[in-house]
């Protein structure tokens, strides 16, 4: 038959013996050994067929260095795992390997149970696979001879073999405790050792004789102390007298034991606790892995698992009050933390970390004493974990920076260094931790014991001074952007103030859920019982001068763009203001009357520019009236909204506004400061007159700073009166403001007004404030002022169209000073018909 690389790949069943002994044999070829040419021979002639290999000079070789590289060992082994199960040839290998001698071979390769009838049935195709059976059935027949007590020796030959398999395992072959267990089985009915019952039926089953087995064996484990070659090596582990080398020893040893790691100990030719404890000892032995085709190391046997442990077990031997177990028993409480520090090392369990009242006593005693790396990242550990966090780069830094400060002679206890590090900032703010840490790095100065508070305050007020310009900064400077350019950056200032101040209990008048959530998602604040700064650094670079400069400059930065355009104010005065409104005593209760601060204070600057007294009043007034502002982010409905607020809390209702001194008349404050220079509107007139004629008067008053005055009917969308200047009147603005469906800015559609004034009228009936007069809006961005007035059930627009540059105020004011006169000369205009 022709094998070629498909048919050795994927063999069939009636091939798969023949395909093995074909890949044993190409793996030969493989690791160099003279395969001679021999022509009479099938499985050189098939080998050759499949296309691997070729005669050269009398000898099978690979056909080129392609197909050696193409088809290697590893090929080899994959093929052969498909054929040959990986657990028979990893034993047969480990068998072969353990010694040149074959008498002196390792029994615990060989195979008993159900893998020796398998291995019997299909594996036994070549010179070493025969040998290496062969070996393991000689072995389980002359244990089986060996089973002589009067009860047993008639038993049938498969439940012997039961017996003995299930010895083999126990002991991993150690013909020493196998012949004592085969001892106590062959004992007199008297030894309270034997388990066995007065007679055995022949049909007894294999569980049950399992069962007997392994009581013989539970009874051995807890009686281990009765017999020399159990106490010796208790005896040899004692007698190390080195306490280094005895606690390394036993943590390798436990790193061995330990049955939830993943990864099996590799030996080490050079490791002398390894050897001490394969040589001397004979704790452990080597095991032959196929898989990484090297060593690692496992315990000799079972029994001795059992004996010499690592967890508690079943049969309960060590009552040790740290660990039931022989290593924790032995592990030396050396500084009062040994035991759990060796667990630690076997096992990586943070279970065995030190708890936060031991760490107090154990770093106030470590003193100048000089610990291993592995001890300080046991404790730098400790210390995280008491605090509930921590990542890998931190405890990476901490154990490095501890290591350097004892190995540079930098502190006297660098472990209570860190202590006082973690009390003035928790772990989890890693990056703050990570900047102190750079900062004790460049500290040279040797710390005493009772400093390390001392030094660490120095430090980070050293650092507070000049964070800005230092490359460790970049962190602080990014929280502070947050902030700053954060939309409520006033509202979030103004709540870290308070909070910065640790007053008893901060205003909960002035706290915004979502701002505290924002500051709090930062980790610059903390709620601990009470909210507070998170931490030492964050305290000290973000102190109460950063707030108030941080104020200061959002409130410079709205005066300046506010007043930008008036050349004659000096900045002294801007900067008088900027001081006025800075203050906490007006910005905080100013901050609840709004939903936007920057924008309020920015239309209060607008307002009042340049008088202090009018600023003071609307600041007053807002502060103490029961209403909020609410200004979105369309400019024109914020204008309107803050108009609407002081016109109705301030210039309408001045004498009972309690905030308002009553020997100034705000209406007179606003006049002086928004009004043009005309008095015309102060001049009476002559009420009986037409509107047209009105006008006409009005617009000849007022023709330095407006364009037109327009009479439009709201029902119906028709202009019933107007005045203008044609040579100022742009075209384009006119059409905007008058044309039905024109889209433009200051109406989109008349007829959208009708509802919208008869739920004003509806709301001044409800409020009981009398008949609606008038409403004013603005339209625009100071460029029209809008009124609405009802005569006799008509709406009627009266809208002002200034001229570029005029302030919005000025035409409010004349607006609401010359309405009430249209209105009534609309009354009295007798040709005037009512649409």
């Amino acid at each position: 038959m022709k094998y070629d690389i498909r048919t050795i790949d994927t063999p069939t069943p009636s091939d798969e013996i023949k395909t093995s002994r074909l890949l044993n044999l190409y793996r030969e070829i493989l690791e160099g050994k003279e395969v001679q040419w021999n022509s009479s021979n099938d499985d050189h002639l098939d080998l050759q067929l499949s296309g691997l290999v070729s005669n050269q000079k009398e000898y099978l070789l690979p056909i080129s260095p392609i197909h050696k590289k193409v088809f290697d060992l590893a090929w080899t082994d994959e093929c052969l795992s498909k054929i040959i199960p990986i657990w028979y040839r990893e034993k047969l290998r480990g068998w072969t390997l353990s010694n040149s001698d074959v008498s002196k071979r390792d029994r615990y390769y060989l195979l008993y149970g159900e893998e020796l009838q398998e291995a019997k049935e299909k594996y036994g195709v070549g010179k070493d696979d025969q040998s290496f059976i062969n070996k393991s059935e000689r072995c389980l027949n002359s244990s089986k001879d060996n089973l002589m007590h009067r009860k047993l020796i008639n038993l049938l030959e498969p439940q012997k073999e039961t017996i003995v398999n299930r010895m083999i395992y126990w002991t991993s072959s150690d013909r020493d405790i196998f012949n004592i267990l085969i001892e106590q089985v062959n004992s007199d009915d008297s030894n309270p050792l034997n388990p066995w019952p007065d007679a055995l039926p022949l049909d007894i089953k294999e569980e049950e004789l399992e069962s007997l087995v392994n009581t013989l064996v539970e009874d051995v484990i807890r009686k281990w102390k009765e017999k020399d070659i159990f106490t010796t090596i208790h005896y040899k582990v004692c007698q190390i007298k080195n306490e280094d080398n005895y606690l390394n020893l036993l943590i390798t040893y436990g790193k061995i034991l330990d049955k939830f790691s993943e990864i099996p100990l590799v030996f080490a030719e050079g490791d002398p606790h390894q050897k001490t404890l394969l040589e001397d000892i004979k704790l452990i032995k080597k095991r032959y892995s196929l898989s990484q085709n090297n060593y690692y190391l496992e315990v000799a046997n079972p029994i001795y698992r059992h004996i010499f442990n690592l967890y508690e077990n079943d049969f309960k031997l060590y009552e040790n009050e740290f660990n039931k177990s022989y290593i924790g028993m032995m592990l030396p409480d050396r500084r009062g933390y040994g035991k759990k520090l060796g667990m630690w090392l076997i096992t990586q369990n943070q279970k065995y970390l030190l708890l936060a009242e031991e760490l107090e006593i154990i770093i106030s005693h470590l003193g100048n004493q000089q610990l291993s790396d592995e001890e300080h990242e046991f404790l730098v550990k400790s210390q995280i974990r008491t605090s509930n966090s921590g990542s890998e780069f931190l405890e990476q830094r901490l154990v490095q920076l501890v290591i350097d400060m004892q190995k540079n002679k930098k502190a006297i206890n660098p472990q209570m260094m860190l202590k006082k590090i973690f009390e003035q900032i928790k772990p989890k703010y890693v990056k703050c931790i990570a900047i102190i840490c750079n900062l004790l790095d460049q500290h040279n100065n040797f710390i005493n014991e009772g400093e390390e508070e001392k030094i660490i305050n120095e430090v980070v007020e050293k650092f507070s001074d000049r964070w800005q310009e230092n490359e460790e900064g970049q962190h602080l400077q990014e929280i502070r952007d947050q902030i700053i350019n954060h939309e409520r950056s006033l509202y979030l200032l103004l709540l870290y103030q308070q909070i910065l101040t640790e007053n008893d209990q901060v205003n909960p008048t002035y706290i915004n859920s979502n701002d505290l959530e924002y500051l709090m998602g930062l980790d610059l604040v903390v709620s601990e019982e009470e909210l507070k700064v998170s931490n030492k650094l964050y305290k000290e670079v973000f102190d109460s001068s950063f707030v108030t400069q941080e104020i200061e400059n959002k409130i410079n930065s709205l005066v300046k763009s506010q007043w930008q355009f008036n050349n004659e104010l000096k900045e002294e005065t801007k900067q008088e203001v900027t001081d006025l409104i800075t203050k906490t005593s007006i910005l905080l209760p100013l901050s609840t009357k709004t939903n936007n601060l920057e924008r309020l204070i920015s239309l209060i600057l607008e307002w009042s520019k340049p008088d202090h007294t009018l600023l003071k009043l609307l600041v007053n007034s807002i502060t103490e009236s029961q209403g909020r502002i609410l200004l979105n982010d369309n400019n024109q409905e914020a204008r309107k909204s803050f108009n609407n607020f002081v016109r109705m809390h301030l210039t309408d209702n001045w004498q009972e506004n309690s905030s308002v001194d009553a020997t100034i008349n705000p209406r007179n404050i606003v006049k002086s400061t928004i009004m043009p220079t005309e008095k015309m509107i102060d001049q009476p007139i002559n009420p009986e007159i037409s509107i047209d004629v009105l006008l006409e008067r009005i617009m000849s008053k007022a023709e330095s700073y407006l364009k037109a005055i327009i009479v439009v009917n709201l029902q119906h969308g028709e202009v019933v009166e107007n005045n203008y200047n044609e040579d100022e009147l742009d075209k384009s603005v006119y059409k905007q403001v008058i044309g039905k469906g024109s889209g433009g800015v200051a109406i989109e559609d008349f007829d959208t007004f009708i509802p919208h004034i008869k739920a004003l009228q509806k709301f001044s009936e409800e409020r009981d404030v009398g008949e609606l007069d008038y409403s004013i809006y603005a339209f625009t961005q100071g460029l029209v002022i809008g009124a609405f007035l009802d005569i006799e059930g008509t709406f009627y627009g009266i809208f002002y169209i200034a001229k570029s540059g005029v302030s919005r105020g000025k035409l409010i004011n004349m607006c609401e000073q010359t309405i009430p006169q249209i209105k009534k000369a609309f009354q009295q205009d007798q040709d005037f018909t009512v649409m």
